[in-house]
């Protein structure tokens, strides 16, 4: 399964989507197996994310607005400055932030200069 938001591209093996009666709008998806999350940071930056389980939450209350993706079972990201990994991620969509429970990070050194030390994880695909 392929989803396309303006926001971030989303593959997966099983998704199940879950509406508000009479909106048309989603509270919730759940994406599971092998899923695979591309998204730009606020700096434009490419993200990439995988991990066994997704969820999407959205649900607007008087004074707050929820938007938030939750990567479960192994989750990692790749981004240009390095490796995350952690127990849950969660991307608040509508505050802009990541955060990691018991977060890991394998940062990726600058390689620009004359003293430039070994890369400690894979380069990111510019690709898509």
């Amino acid at each position: 399964v392929r989803v396309k938001d303006p926001r971030m591209d989303l593959a997966c093996e099983v998704l199940v989507v879950k509406m508000s009666p009479g909106s048309g709008k989603f509270d919730s998806v759940l994406a599971e197996k092998n899923v695979s999350i591309e998204f730009l940071d606020d700096k434009g930056q490419r993200i990439h994310g995988t991990g066994g389980r997704a969820v999407y939450t959205y649900n607007v209350s008087r004074t707050v607005t929820n938007d938030v993706v939750e990567l479960f079972d192994n989750p990692m990201l790749e981004t240009v400055q390095g490796t995350w990994a952690g127990d849950v991620i969660t991307f608040d969509r509508v505050n802009n932030n990541i955060r990691a429970t018991n977060s890991r990070m394998v940062i990726r050194p600058d390689d620009s200069g004359p003293n430039a030390a070994p890369s400690l994880a894979p380069p990111v695909s510019s690709s898509k």
